[in-house]
């Protein structure tokens, strides 16, 4: 549980980071992060 808490952290914290950077990529930064993340935990 406390993994899964962290990686929901990391990852509103870099979503929340990039989107008012670049809100044309919000659709597409998240699957690769999201992609990235489970290749890690795998």
């Amino acid at each position: 549980m406390k993994i899964k808490v962290q990686v929901m952290l990391a990852y509103l914290l870099i979503v929340f980071l990039l989107l008012p950077s670049s809100q044309s990529h919000y659709s597409s930064i998240p699957m690769q992060i999201t992609g990235k993340l489970n290749m890690e935990q795998m």
